[in-house]
């Protein structure tokens, strides 16, 4: 399964939860005891971070391009995806191919415009580190 996953980079899904799928093979183990032990075991911790380390290089390499494109429904800037994202935030050039992302973690580190997303200087308020929604509120 964690080869299987690693190999590809995800595709797009009309769905509120953006997520790869490496995580849903540990999804039961995050709300248990024994799955808390499992996860913070240092041979598992040495382990799952090799793996991540070659799913970062496989989704920085120019392999992982292959979701992000607006000809099919399962790409990154196909009409359905893109209607969630104001593409004049950003720094994109519609003009090239893969609309000049280099790969699928360039894709989700755009650079932003700074005019598009002013930062309100009050201590008061709440910035958000990036385009989503928080889940909750609390402590």
């Amino acid at each position: 399964m964690i080869s299987i996953t690693c190999t590809d980079p995800p595709k797009y899904q009309n769905t509120k939860f953006v997520g790869i799928a490496f995580s849903t093979l540990f999804i039961d183990f995050m709300n248990n005891h024994e799955g808390h032990l499992f996860l913070t075991c240092p041979t598992v911790n040495h382990h799952l971070k090799e793996i991540l380390k070659a799913y970062k290089a496989m989704l920085d390499s120019p392999f992982s391009l292959q979701y992000i494109n607006c000809e099919e429904p399962s790409g990154w800037l196909c009409p359905t995806a893109s209607k969630n994202i104001n593409w004049d935030d950003f720094y994109v050039d519609k003009s090239r191919q893969n609309w000049g992302f280099k790969s699928f973690n360039d894709y989700f580190t755009r650079s932003i415009r700074p005019e598009a997303r002013p930062i309100d200087p009050r201590s008061d308020s709440i910035v958000h580190s990036s385009d989503s929604s928080p889940l909750f509120f609390g402590s």
